[in-house]
């Protein structure tokens, strides 16, 4: 009967990979453990930037583009605007399709997409939300204006996933979106 092998923090000794020491189940066993403790905590950004004036209707190129690899859960999702432009909404969504490009759902709620809704003429300013903690991620510069840190339909996206970046609304003179997922994976 086999052993599973757990992830684990690991040392290995010098003694144990040093010229002319054999290469044991002992350091085979402390590398897997290594490895599968990497691969359970690393997490890996997916970002949809949308430079200089962007514009609603430039989402049908599907030009922000990412197909997911191995099966990976949301961990936190942020949405940045290097200018809010005017105090009309600045609202981003994904699309997401399986992978035969057969549309699956939206990665938010289409009334509720991550968006800065008041906010004018202010910089640098970002909004998000840290599954893992339950906490609103809030830049300091928009914390009076009115805000939607978008509500979630998926929080799990499976290999061949196709993320396709959707912009919802802009506001006039609105400059570099950035919305950017943070995924780990869990297979």
């Amino acid at each position: 009967m086999a052993t599973e092998l757990v992830g684990s923090k690991q040392i290995i000794y010098q003694e144990d990979v040093d010229f002319s020491s054999t290469n044991s189940e002992s350091i085979m066993t402390k590398v897997s453990k290594a490895a599968l403790y990497a691969q359970g905590v690393t997490e890996y950004v997916v970002p949809f930037v949308y430079s200089g004036y962007f514009r609603s209707n430039s989402i049908t190129t599907g030009a922000e583009r990412f197909v997911v690899t191995k099966r990976s859960t949301i961990n936190r999702y942020v949405l940045s605007l290097g200018s809010t432009g005017s105090s009309v909404a600045n609202a981003i969504n994904i699309k997401v399709y399986d992978e035969d490009g057969t549309f699956v759902n939206d990665l938010f709620s289409s009334t509720f997409e991550p968006s800065i809704l008041t906010a004018s003429n202010i910089n640098n300013s970002y909004i998000g939300y840290d599954i893992l903690d339950s906490s609103n991620i809030l830049s300091t510069n928009i914390s009076a204006e009115t805000l939607n840190y978008g509500t979630i339909n998926l929080t799990t996206l499976e290999e061949g996933y196709q993320l396709v970046g959707e912009i919802i609304s802009n506001s006039s003179n609105a400059i570099n979106a950035n919305f950017t997922l943070t995924l780990q994976r869990l297979e």
